[in-house]
């Protein structure tokens, strides 16, 4: 990969999170989309069930590979976590979906609790998706591309 193709990478990257926050914004103030029990879920979640997946080794061998380059057998390892990583951030999302509606459920007869439950909800899905599109699939690709150059 040329620096021309890592900057081109990065500079579309960047336009998607920027079009993101701005669509967000023409909405909504951004703090609307900020909540801390859906980033717990999402994040720590989609975090530690990777590191449960392929241990710390794993997890460094695929930046590694990422970043210095490998053999084919190497790029190969290296996508299929990133793309197992890609799918823990999404099932974990998931995962916080069904704990917000239960709460949201277990609390209907409190109007104040539904907002915040159903927050969890929506949020945890659209953090587990946000980082699995815009990380892991395109690194799964780009290893899958570089593998068969290898």
């Amino acid at each position: 990969m040329t620096e021309q193709e890592t900057g081109t990478r990065l500079l579309a990257g960047i336009l998607f999170f920027v079009m993101v926050l701005a669509a967000i914004m023409f909405g909504s103030p951004i703090e609307s989309f900020i909540n801390p029990p859906s980033l717990l879920i999402t994040v720590g979640g989609g975090a530690l069930l990777t590191v449960m997946a392929h241990g710390f080794g794993g997890i460094s061998g695929m930046r590694k590979i990422s970043k210095e380059g490998g053999s084919r057998a190497q790029f190969e390892y290296a996508k299929t976590i990133a793309e197992g990583t890609a799918k823990q951030f999404e099932r974990v999302g998931w995962l916080g979906t069904v704990i917000g509606l239960v709460q949201m459920l277990q609390n209907l007869d409190d109007p104040k609790s539904i907002g915040p439950a159903m927050a969890v909800a929506l949020l945890c899905p659209f953090y587990g998706h946000l980082i699995s599109a815009s990380i892991f699939h395109p690194m799964a690709r780009n290893l899958e591309a570089r593998s068969k150059l290898a």
